[in-house]
C-alpha cells in the first residue's frame, strides 16, 4: 500500500515513463495493484510516510530529503548516497546489522552488538590507509599489518601493554616500560633460535637454557647462576667467552673449563745466567690438571736449553727445548707425563746457557679436566 500525497503524473508503475491510470493509482492505494515496482519520478514528494506493504517490493529510486524513517528492512541493490544514515533508531537496546550479499558464497555482515557494545565484522577488515584506534583492540583471530603497526603513537611517554589471554581467566603481558626504557615479559621467554641483546648493560632477570645454546659475548651474573647441566668455556667457538660471577655460582652438574691455565717463571741476571743445571719449584697444584704445552723465551746470549717436570723426576719434554732464537717464544712440541694430582709440584728447568743470557722465561700450560 502507498500512503501519502502524490500526483498521478508523478507515479510510474513500471519504470518505463508511462503515467499511472486512475485505476492503477486506486489499486496502489488499496494495496491490490500487482506490480511490485514503484518509481517516484523527479519532483515527486509526500508529507506522510510511504508504506510498501507487499513482501519483496522494490523501490527503484528512493530520495529522502529530511529525517525519514524506514520501519522494516531496507534492501539496496545499488549505492546509498547522502549524509546521516541511522539504523535501529527507535530500538536503541537492540542489535543492528548491515548485510552484504555475495554472488556465490552467501552473505557478510557488519553488526552492532549492543550487549558487548562493539562493532563486529563477519570477515576480514581491509584498510588501504591509516587506521587510528583510541581504545582497545580485541580479536579472536590474527591481526595482520602489511606495514608498520604503532602502539601508543601519540602518547610516547606512557607505558604500553599487550595482553595475552589464557584459559581460566588469567593472562600474560608484554609491556614497554617507559620509565626504565625496557620491555618486560610477565612470564619466561622461550626461543628456539638465537636470543640477542645488542645493547651493553642489558639485564635478563632470568635466563633458562634448555638445550646446547651458545652465548657469543659476555654473561655477567649479579645474583645466583644455577646450572643443572654442563658449561663449556672454549678458546674458539666459545659458549661463554667471559663469565663474570659477582655472587654465588651453583653448579648441579659439571663445569668443563678448556681455557688455558698457565704457570711458570722467569730467571734474570744482568751479568748472565750461569751455564748450569737449575731446577726451580714454581707451583703447587691445588687441583688435578693436565699439561698441554711447554714454551721458552730467551733474552741475550747465543743459546739456552730448557725443560719442566712434575714432582722432581717426570720431565714434560722428552728432549730439552733449544732456544736457538732470542726475543721470541719457542714451542717445545709434544709433551709427556702430563697428569698432575692435587699437591704435586711443578719445576722449571734450565739445562744450559751460551753467552750472556740475561733472562730466561719458561711457561707451562694446563687444562683442568
Amino acid at each position: 500500500m502507498v500512503q501519502g500525497k502524490l500526483k498521478k503524473e508523478q507515479i510510474d508503475t513500471a519504470g518505463t515513463g508511462n503515467i499511472a491510470t486512475d485505476e492503477e493509482v486506486a489499486q496502489m492505494i488499496s494495496g491490490s495493484y500487482p506490480t511490485l515496482d514503484i518509481v517516484c519520478t523527479q519532483g515527486a514528494s509526500t508529507s506522510h510516510p510511504i508504506t510498501v506493504s507487499t513482501s519483496g517490493s522494490v523501490v527503484k529510486s528512493l530520495r529522502v530529503q529530511n529525517n525519514e524513517q524506514i520501519g522494516g528492512s531496507l534492501e539496496v541493490e545499488g549505492n546509498i548516497f547522502g549524509e546521516d544514515l541511522t539504523l535501529n533508531q527507535n530500538a536503541s537496546n537492540n542489535d543492528a546489522i548491515i548485510t552484504f550479499n555475495k554472488p556465490t558464497t552467501g552473505t557478510e555482515t557488519l553488526k552492532w552488538n549492543n550487549t558487548n557494545q562493539r562493532f563486529e565484522f563477519s570477515d576480514y577488515l581491509y584498510v588501504n590507509s591509516d587506521i587510528e584506534i583510541k581504545g582497545n583492540i580485541e580479536t579472536w583471530y590474527s591481526l595482520l599489518a602489511r606495514n608498520d603497526l604503532y602502539l601508543n603513537y601519540q602518547f610516547a611517554n606512557q607505558d604500553v601493554v599487550i595482553h595475552f589471554g589464557k584459559s581460566g581467566g588469567s593472562e600474560e603481558t608484554l609491556k614497554w616500560n617507559k620509565t626504565n626504557l625496557r620491555f618486560e615479559f610477565s612470564d619466561p621467554v622461550f626461543t628456539d633460535n638465537y636470543f640477542i641483546t645488542a645493547s651493553s648493560g642489558s639485564v635478563l632477570k632470568s635466563l633458562r637454557v634448555q638445550n646446547n645454546e651458545q652465548i657469543g659475548g659476555s654473561l655477567e651474573v649479579d645474583g645466583n647462576a644455577k646450572v643443572d647441566g654442563t658449561i663449556q668455556v672454549l678458546t674458539s667457538g666459545s659458549v661463554f667467552k667471559s663469565l663474570n660471577v659477582v655472587n654465588n655460582l651453583q653448579v648441579g652438574g659439571t663445569i668443563i673449563g678448556q681455557n688455558i691455565l698457565s704457570r711458570g717463571g722467569t730467571l734474570y741476571n744482568s751479568a748472565g745466567i750461569a751455564n748450569a743445571a737449575l731446577n726451580i719449584i714454581v707451583w703447587y697444584a691445588p687441583f688435578a690438571c693436565t699439561v698441554t704445552n711447554v714454551r721458552g723465551y730467551r733474552v741475550g746470549g747465543t743459546g739456552a736449553t730448557i725443560n719442566a717436570r712434575c714432582s722432581g723426576s717426570l720431565n714434560h719434554l722428552a728432549s730439552a727445548l733449544s732456544l736457538t732464537l732470542a726475543d721470541i717464544w719457542l714451542d717445545g712440541g709434544a709433551v709427556q707425563n702430563t697428569a698432575y694430582a692435587v699437591g704435586e709440584k711443578l719445576e722449571i728447568m734450565v739445562a744450559s746457557t751460551a753467552g750472556t743470557v740475561t733472562q730466561l722465561a719458561i711457561q707451562i700450560d694446563f687444562t683442568k679436566p
